[in-house]
């Protein structure tokens, strides 16, 4: 449990918080985990939130290995590690090796990507390092995937930042008994 956000009891939710709560639930088979826990602190936001992480999980353009290695590289940049730990089992699902996952926990530029993939993870760099991108990236990532996922692959981007800051600063914790995937943190 969150000491600075712990979770609320159900019995002591608002209308507000009940709603988003029953049609996040009605959405999600697991229930609300992770950050939208602490979100419920903030329905109508945590609603807009859940929304938009279903829409880019569910209904996106991006390929399931270059959405997994953008949420990776996202999780990585902000020392994320309860994001980071939830996707890297839907990592290995896709064909992504340990020594593959092992290079991006530890902030190396992982080697064995496919080509769609390096464009992906270099379009996201970019984005996390600069908040832009060059056009030889877009047009490398345009060309091969469309602008409406490029488009797409940049709301991802700023999505699951945000994601990553809320587990980060509500401190969400980290599954009891298992060891956090990133080490050494990020210094920036």
């Amino acid at each position: 449990m969150s000491k600075r956000y712990p979770e609320i009891p159900h019995d002591q939710f608002t209308a507000d918080q009940r709603r988003v709560y029953d049609a996040i639930t009605a959405r999600r088979p697991r229930g609300v985990r992770g950050p939208f826990v602490q979100l419920m602190y903030t329905p109508e936001l945590n609603s807009l939130l859940q929304l938009m992480t279903a829409e880019l999980r569910y209904k996106t353009a991006i390929p399931e290995p270059e959405r997994l290695t953008a949420i990776l590289s996202i999780a990585r940049y902000w020392d994320a590690q309860v994001e980071f730990f939830v996707h890297m089992p839907l990592a290995r699902e896709q064909g992504f090796s340990e020594e593959l996952i092992k290079q991006f926990a530890k902030g190396q530029h992982p080697t064995g990507l496919s080509e769609g993939q390096e464009m992906v993870y270099d379009f996201v760099q970019q984005v996390l390092v600069k908040g832009r991108v060059s056009d030889a990236t877009f047009d490398k990532v345009a060309g091969r995937f469309g602008k409406v996922m490029a488009l797409e692959l940049t709301m991802l981007i700023g999505t699951f930042t945000i994601l990553a800051h809320v587990l980060n600063v509500t401190e969400t914790p980290f599954p009891e008994g298992e060891t956090p995937p990133l080490d050494p943190p990020t210094t920036r």
